[in-house]
């Protein structure tokens, strides 16, 4: 398997993180869904570091020495210790394990925040991730919304 590191997104990756936005997602619609640069700006510059604020952890996957993708805890909520989980690999990097190993990282990090469960929500035409996240122990509880449990993870 691929190995990969997670590191805190930077200001200086500003470029990358919007590409991964706007051009990493299957069944995502740039055109109408793409965060402004502007936007993207001030969350990357607004980040926590410290994984003691409630909101977005976001970081930046890299493999084989260089960036390969993102990816974010949305809505990482400390009291209720929940959090939803985002991979988004280059379209050049995927096929190669980055993802299976980053989202391996991501439960890794949940057990580090003590979560009690992960949660994904993913496009219905998104069938690499839904077969990704079911094969890590994902259960689809609707059409988008897939749910995993700490104790699974």
């Amino acid at each position: 398997m691929a190995e990969v590191t997670l590191r805190p997104v930077t200001a200086a990756d500003l470029d990358f993180v919007y590409r991964c936005q706007t051009d990493c997602r299957p069944g995502f619609d740039s055109a109408t869904e793409a965060p402004s640069r502007f936007e993207l700006w001030m969350f990357v510059n607004g980040y926590r570091h410290d994984l003691e604020g409630q909101g977005q952890l976001l970081f930046v996957i890299e493999g084989g020495g260089h960036r390969v993708g993102t990816l974010e805890f949305a809505d990482y909520e400390p009291d209720v210790r929940t959090a939803s989980v985002g991979i988004y690999i280059t379209p050049g990097q995927r096929g190669r394990g980055y993802a299976r190993a980053a989202l391996d990282a991501a439960c890794e990090l949940s057990r580090e925040l003590a979560l009690v469960g992960l949660t994904a929500l993913i496009a219905p035409a998104n069938a690499p991730s839904q077969a990704l996240f079911s094969a890590c122990g994902f259960v689809r509880e609707t059409d988008q919304l897939w749910r995993l449990t700490a104790n699974d993870c």
